[in-house]
């Protein structure tokens, strides 16, 4: 594997991450809202996150399923917001 597809897997999973923390986040303040699509939203419309479209973070999702989990601790671990 090359390390421009090590970058590439890394920043998807970075991308997963958020998306599984703004789920948490929703959950936690606006539990009849929470849904994967509302986390997708705030995520692709939050400004300081690599910009991309709803496509995207959608085959991230998918293609990462099976360690999302992780991919959102490690985001909840950096932001280092209060569990």
């Amino acid at each position: 594997m090359t390390e421009a597809e090590v970058e590439a897997r890394r920043l998807r999973g970075i991308r997963v991450g958020e998306v599984v923390k703004a789920l948490w986040a929703l959950i936690c303040s606006h539990p009849q809202v929470a849904s994967w699509d509302s986390a997708i939203f705030v995520v692709e419309n939050y400004p300081e996150q690599t910009r991309v479209g709803r496509a995207s973070l959608r085959a991230d999702l998918s293609l990462l399923r099976s360690v999302s989990h992780w991919w959102g601790a490690y985001a909840l671990a950096r932001s280092r917001v209060p569990v």
